[in-house]
């Protein structure tokens, strides 16, 4: 599944953009609350990740 979104902080006119490609593991994470794939998102700012 792929998943493309833009974050953008109040503090900054830069915006982070994710292109994200999920697997199932990272897609069975998401639906039962992302917390591991939220922390991994944060490192991932600007970056293409298989996650």
């Amino acid at each position: 599944m792929q998943i493309r979104f833009q974050s953008s902080s109040d503090t900054s006119d830069e915006k982070c953009d994710y292109g994200i490609s999920l697997t199932d593991k990272a897609l069975a994470d998401l639906l039962t609350g992302g917390k591991e794939l939220l922390a991994r998102l944060d490192k991932t700012c600007n970056k293409r990740e298989r996650l």
